[in-house]
């Protein structure tokens, strides 16, 4: 992959693993806070990205203030969403996401 070489040349290898590595706990943050909140993951997250089942009334709360992308519907009033998260992810949003989601689950 030339992108991926060119970016290992300009930052180093340990940059660039660096950045992965971070954008790989911020989902596995997201991934960890979103089943301890009851709600099911259709893949296990294994890279940068996310996909839980959530029930529609969840998601229409969520798409609200926060911008994402529905996947697909899984059947019975839930639908699967994909969060990616990158180098520039900020825990503080992975956080955010969170207390929306339980105020979302909360039917608050």
């Amino acid at each position: 992959m030339p992108g991926i070489r060119g970016l290992q040349g300009l930052s180093g290898d340990v940059a660039f693993t660096s950045m992965a590595q971070h954008a790989n706990a911020m989902a596995a943050k997201l991934a960890s806070g979103i089943t301890s909140a009851g709600h099911a993951l259709a893949a296990d997250t294994e890279t940068n990205q996310v996909f839980p089942i959530l029930p529609d009334p969840v998601i229409a709360a969520l798409q609200k203030d926060l911008a994402f992308y529905v996947w697909g519907r899984a059947g019975d009033g839930h639908s699967v969403i994909r969060l990616v998260t990158s180098w520039a992810t900020d825990e503080s949003q992975v956080d955010l996401f969170l207390s929306r989601l339980a105020i979302a689950g909360s039917g608050a």
